[in-house]
Parts: C-alpha cells; structure tokens; sequence
C-alpha cells in the first residue's frame, strides 16, 4: 500500500473517531439534559411539604375552619405537621403575620409550590384570616359581630304596625349573627329607659349594638332604610303606620272605599287597587265595597262628583305617605279634607274596562291611551 492510501485511511478514521466523539458528547448532553428535566417533572409532581397552624379563639358564634382545614388535608400537598393554638399561645405569630381576625389558618413550608385560594402570602407563608363575623379580634381581645337586637313593640291599638322581628329575620338571611333578640312591650320599665335614653318618638323600635359595624355592607343598608346611631347603638324607628308617644296616637291608617256598579259584568275588578296601594305602603285599617245602586253609593257618588266606576275613596292618614300624594295627582283628587278619590280609569292601561256614568257607556282601554 503506497504512502498516499495510508494517510488517506488514516484520516479517514481519524475523521470517524472525531464523529464519534462529538456524537457521544451530544447523546450525553441530551441525556443530561432529560434527567435534568425528568427531575424538574418529579420535584413539581411532588407534594409540597406544608406545616398548617390554626389560632382557634374560644368564640360563641365564629365561624368554624375545620371544613377548610379537611379541604385543605385533601388537596395534593403532604401535611409534615398540624397544630392548633389559642390566641396567648399564637401571639408571636400573630404578629409576625399582621393577623386582623381569628380564626385564621398558616400555611408554611414549601408554599410556593401550592395554589390556596383566599389565602394570602405574607411573609415566609400563606395566611387565611378573611373570616366573616363574627369573630375574634386579636388586637382588642373582643368578639365582633355578635349583634344584640331589642323591640320594642307598639300598643296593641296599632294593629298594622310593622313586626320589627321581621326586619331581624331579614338581616339573619343576610348573614348577621344575632346573639340576643329581646322583645318589650312599650310600658316595661327596660323599653321606658330605651325610650328616654335614644330620644325615640314612635313605636315599634329596633335597636342594635354596635356590633353591626361589624358588617360594612349591611350597615349601609341599615343607614339607607332609617337606622340612626344614637351613643354606641342603631336605633330605627317604625315608617307609617306608628304609635306616637307624645299624643298616644296611630298615624298612617287609611280607610278604603270601593265602588262598583253590579250591572257592569265587563268592569275590571275594584281589588285590583288594594295591592297597587299595597305596593305603596299604604295601611288599609277598614274597607268596605259599596254599589252604586245602594242609598250610600248614591250619596258618595255626589258628594265626590263621581263620574266613572269602578273608583276608590281613601279616607284618613293617605297624606302622610312620602311621595304617595305626588303619585295620586296624576290619577285622581284630594280633597280639603285629605279624601283620595280615584278618577283617571283610563291610566290602569290596555284592556281594562269601566262604566262612564254619564253616557253609560262601557269602555274600554285601547293599546294607545288616549289619556295618556
């Protein structure tokens, strides 16, 4: 073999060798990179190494964290270790923490590797302590959100006037915690102290702690509905109908008269105006249907200048409403005095049907008003 074939192999081989080498070297750098990635794979897979503390107050009432704790124990995380402590014993960390409310929860350990709704990170951990009242406030060592309610009820001649238990009821299904619901009647001597000392006019009454500052958004509506502070309580006092103290009183009753003609089979049916006062507020204390065929129909017809039927006449307290005798203007009279007397038919709207009593004509409303 001449000396140009020899180089020529060995170059050759020498070239495959080169070949080899930076083959191996790829398939160990890829090697090396998948282990590398195969590891990040099992460490995210891992469950994270989590330490829970729960600062359990003793609280009447708080709301309970155990089934988020068991929520918690259920996700994909290993619990390393669990401990509940009192307020005393958890001060440190309460600190630490910057915690408003009890119970709260900690999470710590590897929490950068776990996704808790509602906690949020402080620190070197995971914090829950947005608990709705009522609750331990650590800062004052008192429970807030306990809400102590007092009624007090009107005298027994004001029949339709409000049960303020309903108005508790009603904050209960919002979520208000009410520790105590006391009732009186208006001369015990506790409902007389209540009276003389929040300056309150007219039963029934409703009084709150101040633990109803616990709850921002009810407050607001508290404020909203009448609700007044007086010192460290909310004192509402009853809207129309209301017992007055200073001249022993019921305001807001209202008579109702309704008036038909039996021969008008096609007319709409007088009820009709009970619940569009109803959706008013209005107080019916009495009412009564009278015909127009009758002495009695006969005489409200001229005395009121009656001129279609059927109407209403509303005698009584119908002025005091707020608002009511603005919207009455638009559909009917007031008299001197205070008589409501229904007599624009035409505005109930499309399809209803009433007796024009001078013409004698049945009529009814077209889709477009002309009175309108």
């Amino acid at each position: 073999m001449n000396k140009a074939v020899t180089l020529l192999l060995l170059g050759g081989i020498s070239l495959l060798v080169l070949l080899s080498l930076i083959n191996a070297g790829i398939i160990l750098g890829l090697d090396s990179r998948m282990d590398a990635k195969i590891s990040q794979i099992k460490e995210a897979s891992r469950p994270a190494s989590i330490q829970l503390t729960l600062i359990q107050p003793d609280c009447d009432g708080c709301t309970d964290a155990s089934p988020l704790i068991e929520k918690i124990k259920q996700s994909n995380i290993n619990l390393t270790s669990e401990q509940a402590l009192s307020p005393q014993d958890a001060s440190s960390l309460i600190d630490a923490y910057g915690i408003k409310r009890l119970p709260a929860i900690i999470l710590e350990g590897e929490v950068g590797k776990i996704s808790a709704p509602n906690f949020e990170a402080r620190g070197k951990g995971l914090v829950y302590d947005q608990i709705a009242p009522p609750y331990y406030d650590p800062a004052s060592g008192t429970v807030r959100g306990r809400v102590n309610a007092q009624v007090i009820d009107a005298p027994s001649s004001c029949k339709q006037c409000l049960d303020m238990k309903t108005i508790v009821d009603i904050f209960t299904q919002q979520g208000v915690f009410f520790a105590s619901d006391a009732e009186f009647k208006a001369d015990d001597p506790q409902a007389q102290k209540l009276i003389r000392d929040n300056g309150i006019a007219v039963l029934p009454a409703l009084i709150f702690s101040e633990d109803a500052e616990a709850y921002p958004d009810v407050l607001q509506v508290m404020t909203q509905g009448g609700f007044k502070k007086s010192g460290n309580l909310y004192v509402y006092e009853s809207h129309l109908p209301y017992y007055n103290l200073s001249d022993k009183r019921v305001y807001g009753l209202v008579e109702l008269i309704m008036l038909t003609d039996k021969g008008c089979t096609a007319c709409y049916d007088v009820s009709l105006h009970k619940q569009i006062l109803a959706n008013f507020g209005v107080a019916i204390s009495s009412e009564k249907t009278v015909d127009i065929s009758s002495a009695e129909g006969q005489q409200l017809l001229q005395q009121h200048g009656i001129t279609s039927v059927p109407t209403i006449i509303l005698k009584g307290d119908a002025v005091l409403y707020p608002g009511f005798s603005d919207v009455w203007g638009t559909v009917g009279t007031i008299g001197k005095d205070n008589t409501f007397v229904f007599r624009d038919n035409g505005a109930l709207g499309a399809g209803f049907s009433y007796k024009n009593l001078t013409s004698g004509e049945v009529i009814t409303v077209p889709a477009e008003n002309p009175s309108a």
